[in-house]
């Protein structure tokens, strides 16, 4: 059930370039005490009797960032009568909780808590030599110490159960987890990972891959922007529209004889459109701009420009200000571009009045000339 759950987040969570067989491989050398937790059980008088020597030899590989094994070889100093107490070999399964618990970035941080847990074969030396099944559970606390991070100082706590001996060395027919036949190690090492493929000594990001969520937000980005770019199409086609009317009504203007007893009011609009909330013209309405621009001052007509805001966004306050502010930064950007000030009047409408049917239309500053 570990392995699967492990297995499942790792698939899911970490972006690393796929390894071969030999890559992010590693050996271990750990020197330390063990003790008996019932040492009455095995011929001792208390805790600190029973305190005797260990060391052991760890070969590993982890497969992901997060899931690793190693095979452990652990030899006991007796310290009575015999110069082995006892020998176990195990296979132990390594959890790496840090790329558990963020995904992993490139490089292993500086401390790592590696818990893991393992199934081997114990004997024991002496006038009673025994066989039995064990289990070990234990942390591994490691400290890089390198730039390149090959070198580690591990800290080891575990606790070893033998599993099929009933604390007497006297084997059972049935394993289980006795405090009775349980000993507990404390190991103190130094751990060399070997340069992978890669020509580094731990895994290495892949630039290419990337996580469900990271493409769920990818594709949320693109939806928005294929709206929004539909948007911009629906305004511009409207904008060729109302410009190329505009363009009509002024060239008719100016073909027209005109004297003082005589009054001509064309009615020509056109229109901006601004983001939510925003009075910065938008870089897509630069074009519409300067076609304005030029056809205002070839004709020299009067022009009033009049704000709107939509009705589903801001208070009635808030969108009587941004329209104003909409109406100002167009008037701006036609000086800017060689249009008389005193030609330009700017009028704010609020939401009061929504001229278009969509309600995201309605963010415009409308042009209107007489």
């Amino acid at each position: 059930m570990l392995v699967a759950m492990f297995a499942t987040v790792t698939m899911s969570a970490q972006t690393v370039e796929k390894s071969k067989f030999f890559d992010n491989t590693y050996v271990g050398f750990n020197g330390g005490v063990s003790a008996w937790l019932h040492p009455s059980h095995h011929g001792f008088g208390n805790f600190g009797e029973s305190i005797s020597g260990i060391g052991s030899l760890r070969l590993g590989k982890f497969v992901t960032p997060i899931l690793g094994f190693e095979l452990e070889g652990e030899v006991g100093m007796a310290n009575r009568d015999k110069f082995v107490d006892h020998t176990l070999v195990s296979v132990n399964m390594l959890f790496n909780m840090n790329n558990v618990f963020h995904p992993y970035r490139g490089e292993p941080d500086f401390v790592e808590f590696v818990p893991f847990v393992g199934i081997g074969w114990h004997h024991t030396y002496g006038s009673m030599v025994t066989n039995n099944i064990a289990s070990k559970f234990g942390m591994q606390v490691n400290f890089h110490l390198d730039k390149a991070k090959a070198w580690q100082i591990n800290v080891i706590p575990s606790i070893n159960y033998i599993m099929t001996d009933d604390g007497y060395n006297m084997p059972t027919n049935q394993p289980r987890f006795d405090i009775c036949r349980a000993y507990v190690n404390f190991q103190v090492g130094v751990t060399y990972k070997f340069k992978n493929s890669k020509k580094t000594h731990n895994f290495v990001v892949s630039p290419y891959c990337h996580t469900q969520k990271e493409f769920d937000d990818m594709n949320a980005k693109i939806n928005e922007q294929r709206k929004k770019n539909s948007e911009i199409v629906k305004y511009n086609n409207d904008l060729k529209t109302i410009n190329k009317r505009l363009v009509e009504e002024l060239n008719e203007l100016k073909s027209r004889k005109i004297n003082d007893s005589t009054i001509v009011n064309i009615n020509v609009n056109s229109a901006i459109g601004f983001e939510i909330g925003s009075a910065e013209i938008p870089h897509t309405q630069r074009g519409n701009i300067l076609s304005i621009a030029k056809v205002l001052k070839d004709s020299g007509a009067n022009i009033e420009l009049v704000g709107f805001a939509d009705a589903a966004t801001g208070s009635d306050k808030r969108n009587m200000e941004l329209s104003l502010a909409r109406a100002n930064a167009v008037a701006d950007a036609l000086v800017a571009c060689g249009v008389d000030k005193d030609k330009i009047s700017v009028v704010g409408k609020g939401a009061t009045e929504q001229i278009f049917g969509e309600n995201d239309a309605n963010r415009v500053v409308i042009f209107t000339t007489k």
